[in-house]
């Protein structure tokens, strides 16, 4: 059994977001090279154009839970937080994904915060995110390996065992078993999970569905 949070595979950022991080074009009427930052030099139009790439990057669903999001419902995550970052990281490209919500939330995100040690986290950008977590009918999540405390940590800090997410979780589980499945039905289901629909991206937590469905083959 094995899955997480969904691996992240960035792609080259839109050209209007590379035009904004091109240090030739923060140069002040002397020569001289200007800071400029996430959070106050960004309008709203390019904050537009770049949330719209990471929400379809990440086929619409959030980078830390796994539920549907869209460009109106969700936000910008910096993943080393904004009051830690250092050389512009807060405008890179590869420092920043889609979460859910666009407002408050007590999970996520929103949980996380400004919390930050790279050492003791694990991000979805990492290539083997998929392989930290298991996840059971009752919606609740644990680490595959119980002595990975950096999971444990991560779990903590997403506060990914609140009861929402929780709910959401296993109303989503319990909807697999609404019918009687075969094992060709699972097998089948397994790959739609691992594959981008045109319109919609990957169907909302499509990883703890798929962590289900190989348990159920077992």
């Amino acid at each position: 059994m094995k899955s997480s949070m969904k691996y992240i595979q960035k792609r080259q950022p839109p050209a209007q977001w590379t035009e904004f991080n091109d240090p030739n074009a923060w140069i002040d009427q002397d020569g001289n090279p200007m800071n400029w930052t996430y959070e106050h030099d960004i309008g709203h139009d390019l904050r537009e154009i770049l949330k719209r790439s990471l929400v379809d990057e990440q086929g619409g669903i959030c980078g830390y839970t796994g539920l549907r999001i869209s460009v109106e419902e969700s936000h910008v995550e910096h993943i080393k937080p904004q009051n830690r970052c250092v050389n512009h990281e807060d405008v890179d490209y590869n420092n920043l994904i889609a979460a859910y919500p666009a407002g408050g939330c007590e999970f996520g995100a929103r949980a996380k915060d400004g919390w930050y040690e790279e050492n003791e986290f694990i991000s979805p950008l990492h290539p083997n995110c998929e392989q930290a977590f298991l996840y059971y009918p009752d919606g609740d999540i644990a680490p595959r390996d119980p002595a990975n405390n950096v999971a444990i940590r991560t779990i903590n800090v997403l506060n990914l065992k609140c009861p929402a997410i929780k709910k959401m979780r296993e109303g989503a589980i319990e909807a697999l078993f609404e019918r009687e499945l075969t094992r060709q039905d699972v097998e089948t289901f397994i790959l739609t999970l691992d594959q981008r629909q045109e319109d919609t991206g990957f169907i909302p937590l499509c990883f703890v569905i798929k962590n289900i469905l190989q348990s159920y083959m077992v």
